[in-house]
């Protein structure tokens, strides 16, 4: 008799552990639609934020702008008189000790 309810007992833990187990996969399907719905109206807030205050109409840069910044940039990392403050390793050089 002792063995009838011992395989009782393992059936219901079994039959308790899918009914789990079945609650734990419906809870993750519904936070799956719910994380759906929550990335649908923050992608629909933030096109309609762009929208008011015009940050979807941005002009594209213009060719000639982007060259002439770009030469003014070479010219000032290829300036030879221009001394580095700072030594290889990125650290400032100490030049000179100001006496009090």
């Amino acid at each position: 008799m002792g063995m009838l309810w011992d395989t009782v007992g393992i059936i219901a833990l079994i039959l308790l552990n899918l009914l789990i187990l079945r609650a734990l996969i419906e809870i993750t399907r519904q936070f799956q639609e719910g994380f759906e719905e929550l990335d649908s109206k923050t992608a629909a807030a933030i096109a309609s934020v762009l929208d008011r205050f015009g940050g979807g109409e941005m002009e594209p840069i213009n060719p000639v702008q982007a060259a002439i910044a770009n030469l003014i940039q070479m010219k000032m990392e290829n300036r030879p008189d221009q001394k580095s403050a700072r030594d290889d390793a990125g650290k400032f050089k100490i030049t000179e000790v100001l006496n009090p």
